[in-house]
């Protein structure tokens, strides 16, 4: 039955009946890249207002971000690979390699979940 519908196609300059389906296969799904959520902000926040017309203390005008002992501050996510698809001749189809987080964890910190120590 296929074999005749796909020779009615290729016989006529348009195919006039349903959409056939000749092969079918499935892609792979792309990986998840890990990632770092900060719980607390990083930024510099800026200590002055702009409108205030009173002098600007200069060594003053900024303020770092700090954590206390114990304070989680950050949540870093692993990376999770793809899966595999089908090819239409049924072979898989390897998904993208997973891009590796890079991270140090220096003194003061313990894995995974970042907590000041």
């Amino acid at each position: 039955m296929i074999y005749e519908r796909i020779k009615k196609c290729n016989e006529s300059d348009i195919c006039y009946e349903n959409d056939l389906l000749i092969a079918e296969g499935t892609p792979p799904t792309p990986p998840t890249p890990g990632k770092i959520e900060f719980l607390q902000p990083i930024e510099r926040v800026r200590r002055y207002d702009e409108d205030d017309p009173a002098a600007i203390d200069w060594k003053k005008l900024w303020e770092l971000p700090t954590v206390d002992e114990g304070e989680e501050f950050a949540l870093i996510s692993p990376p999770h690979s793809g899966t595999h698809g089908i090819d239409i001749y049924g072979r898989e189809i390897p998904p993208e390699p997973v891009e590796v987080l890079r991270y140090s964890l220096l003194d003061g910190v313990r894995e995974r979940l970042m907590i000041a120590v």
